[in-house]
């Protein structure tokens, strides 16, 4: 809280022994636990919708610190919580990330952007594969080092792929995005066989759309990766439309 105006928790908010987050926030706002009537409704209409028993232990899930605001959960009984103190921001979220994410969509973002009121920002998304990210540093630094101030880059690696994140934050000049779209055939010339998106996606996502667009089909053949292609390709919604089926000989 000494160096952040918000701080965003995630976890800890079910209802057995171990979920010790409501309890360590109430401490530390020397505040107690109290019923949220809305929420023990919401958690006792749940366990009624799916014909389950709701327990003593399940009622705990509307317990919260009596200084937090209640952040509706609309997809699970664990309720979010927002608290304001000495001008910073706590948000208590559960971790199962849907949950938290439709939290942060739902509250905690809206909330944010009307309490905060900071330059907008831009991001675009380069996905790569085939090259660590040090390597990577070392093909574009030339074209790093050339970035406008406002413009920083990311490198941000992952199982098989190293995603580029350029953000951009205004700076009073009109056409931020459209700046930054500017900056990316010079990127292309430098790594260009090592792109494969352009967007947020995935290896497999981005390979189910060529063959889509291409109207391909796709077979597998598989050894000691004991099917994990196949299981790669079909994660993605509406592979049926282009997977044809796969073998597994492990051999």
């Amino acid at each position: 809280r000494q160096r952040a105006q918000v701080v965003l928790i995630t976890g800890g908010l079910g209802p057995t022994k171990d979920d010790l987050t409501k309890h360590v926030l109430a401490r530390y706002f020397d505040t107690e636990l109290v019923i949220h009537e809305p929420t023990l409704a919401h958690v006792t209409s749940f366990f009624t919708r799916f014909n389950r028993p709701m327990l003593d232990v399940n009622r705990q899930q509307a317990l919260v610190p009596a200084n937090c605001e209640v952040l509706p959960n609309a997809v699970g009984t664990a309720p979010g919580m927002w608290f304001t103190d000495q001008g910073t921001v706590f948000v208590s979220m559960p971790g199962v990330p849907f949950e938290m994410k439709r939290l942060m969509t739902d509250h905690v973002l809206p909330r944010l952007q009307a309490r905060f009121h900071t330059a907008p920002i831009e991001h675009l998304v380069v996905m790569t594969a085939g090259m660590g990210e040090s390597f990577l540093a070392q093909k574009i630094a030339d074209w790093e080092d050339a970035l406008p101030p406002n413009f920083k880059l990311a490198y941000l690696p992952s199982f098989g792929a190293v995603r580029l994140r350029l953000t951009g934050t205004a700076d009073g000049l009109p056409d931020l995005r459209g700046r930054m779209l500017a900056l990316l055939p010079a990127l292309r010339e430098r790594i260009g066989e090592y792109i494969f998106a352009e967007e947020e996606t995935t290896l497999e996502a981005a390979i189910g759309k060529l063959l889509l667009a291409q109207n391909l089909t796709i077979g597998t053949a598989e050894s000691c990766t004991g099917g994990l292609v196949a299981k790669r390709l079909t994660s993605v919604s509406g592979s049926s439309a282009y997977f044809r089926g796969g073998i597994v000989a492990y051999h």
